[in-house]
């Protein structure tokens, strides 16, 4: 089950939050304070099945997924402190950090770094943008170590060297591509986007509420390209530790994604205590908290060396990430998704 857990958290949360199976630091993690943690009626929790109409006159939740994603990528700097909680079978594991960016376009620089603890020892995940070409990832757990690197200068040569046949293979044009292989809470956004099919869930029908919650389910095409054993016919039942939906709590006026939760069932049937404490359907929770869009950033927080430690190259992986999946293999996991949706 840790094994199918960290494949599927890897693939599904694919940047920074890739590290949900690393372990435990800390039962009584530091809460974010009140000025960004959502208010409790606005937990997933509360949703009610009824809640799910777009209010008149909004942004539709795609409209804010994109919305998110472009004020993501117009802000100069980002600042701000992570906390996890992912729940394994019946451990919960705790983990710490922060994240940083700087710059826009090819300028870009992110840090994403969280660490954790358990009985095995110290477990790290470290990802860098360090000078807007290279995509550095950095895990360590147990003692061993693996690093990666994504060279994004060869990727957009890659993209834009596509034939016509190739280009039409792909299912994101190049731009999009690039910010889904950068890492950083861009790709996270974009990814999602990507993977997840998206609904406002409004618990308080007043727009004057701080946090809006954005409920994402499955694409089948995307799980048919995550899923091996969905797609091909094999799958039985829904495995306990893969998320049915997830959902976003979003500043109203900052289109920051403050809190981003995975639900084994459906958002509805969560009995989630708020406060960050995992409840019965939660299966992870990342919050982002002492969030500054003003601090100066500086520099050196982009260091990095792999040192002797040898690293693999991914970045024709990455373009293989992005091509679209068979249409016959989309209708076998769609059939499978209906058969099994919790009721």
């Amino acid at each position: 089950m840790r094994r199918l857990t960290g494949k599927i958290l890897t693939l599904l949360i694919a940047t920074g939050l890739a590290v949900a199976g690393y372990g435990v630091l800390s039962h009584r993690p530091r809460r974010p304070p009140p000025t960004v943690a959502p208010a409790a009626h606005e937990s997933p929790s509360a949703f009610s099945q009824a809640a799910h109409a777009t209010p008149s006159g909004a942004l539709s939740a795609d409209d804010w997924m994109k919305r998110i994603l472009e004020t993501l990528e117009r802000r100069l700097t980002i600042s701000c402190r992570v906390l996890q909680r992912v729940r394994l079978d019946d451990e919960e594991l705790d983990g710490v950090g922060f994240y940083l960016q700087k710059g826009i376009g090819k300028q870009r620089r992110t840090r994403w770094e969280v660490q954790s603890q358990d009985a095995d020892g110290v477990a790290s995940y470290v990802q860098v943008l360090k000078d807007g070409r290279y995509l550095w990832t950095d895990r360590s757990r147990d003692g061993r170590r693996t690093v990666s690197r994504i060279d994004l200068n060869w990727l957009r040569t890659l993209l834009y060297s596509q034939t016509p046949e190739e280009q039409a293979g792909m299912r994101v044009a190049p731009e999009l591509a690039l910010i889904m292989a950068r890492g950083g809470l861009s790709q996270l956004i974009a990814e999602l986007s990507d993977q997840m099919h998206f609904q406002l869930a409004v618990a308080d029908s007043s727009t004057t509420a701080e946090y809006l919650t954005i409920v994402g389910s499955w694409k089948p095409d995307a799980l048919a390209r995550l899923w091996p054993e969905a797609r091909d016919g094999q799958a039985t039942h829904w495995p306990s530790q893969l998320p049915w939906q997830v959902t976003l709590q979003v500043g109203r006026n900052d289109f920051f994604p403050h809190v981003i939760e995975y639900y084994k069932g459906k958002v509805e049937a969560a009995t989630g205590q708020g406060g960050g404490v995992i409840a019965d359907g939660t299966l992870a929770r990342f919050e982002f908290f002492e969030v500054d869009f003003a601090r100066a950033v500086d520099d050196r927080h982009f260091n990095y060396a792999a040192g002797e430690t040898q690293w693999a190259d991914e970045t024709t992986a990455a373009i293989r990430r992005l091509r679209k999946s068979d249409p016959e293999q989309v209708a076998v996991t769609e059939r499978f998704m209906q058969r099994v949706a919790p009721r």
